[in-house]
C-alpha cells in the first residue's frame, strides 16, 4: 500500500512538474523578434490591444500587422482582417518562412492584404 502510494505521489509530482514546463514553453514567443524587426521597419508598436480586447502582433500608423509562419495562413488571414476592422488600419502579415504562400497570395489579392516577407 505504501508503495502504490508512493507511485502515485510520485506520478502526481510528475505531472506537476511536466505540465508548468508546457506552459512555460508556451509563453516563449519565438515570434517576438520578427515582430519587432518588422515594427522597426513600419514604425509600429510591438504586441498591441485593441479596444476590444484583441491582441495585434504590430500596429504603425497604416497597417494592423500578424506576424508568423507560413503554415498558419488561415489563421493569420482571419487575424489581420478582423484586426485591420477593429483598428482602422490596413491588413498586413510578416511571414517568417515564405516557402509556399500561394493560398496566401491568393487571398492576400482578393482582400488586400500586404504580404511581407521575412528572412529567419
Amino acid at each position: 500500500m505504501i508503495k502504490i502510494l508512493a507511485i502515485i505521489v510520485m506520478l502526481l509530482s510528475f505531472s506537476i512538474f511536466y505540465l508548468s514546463q508546457n506552459k512555460a514553453i508556451e509563453n516563449l514567443d519565438v515570434l517576438k523578434p520578427y515582430k519587432e524587426r518588422v515594427c522597426k521597419e513600419f514604425d509600429g508598436k510591438v504586441d498591441v490591444v485593441l479596444a476590444d480586447g484583441t491582441k495585434l502582433d504590430c500596429l504603425s500608423d497604416e497597417f494592423a500587422i500578424e506576424v508568423g509562419f507560413a503554415k498558419n495562413w488561415e489563421k493569420l488571414v482571419g487575424q489581420t482582417l478582423y484586426s485591420s476592422e477593429i483598428s482602422g488600419k490596413k491588413p498586413a502579415i510578416a511571414i517568417v518562412d515564405s516557402k509556399d504562400i500561394t493560398k496566401l497570395k491568393t487571398l492576400s489579392l482578393r482582400y488586400d492584404i500586404k504580404i511581407i516577407t521575412l528572412d529567419r
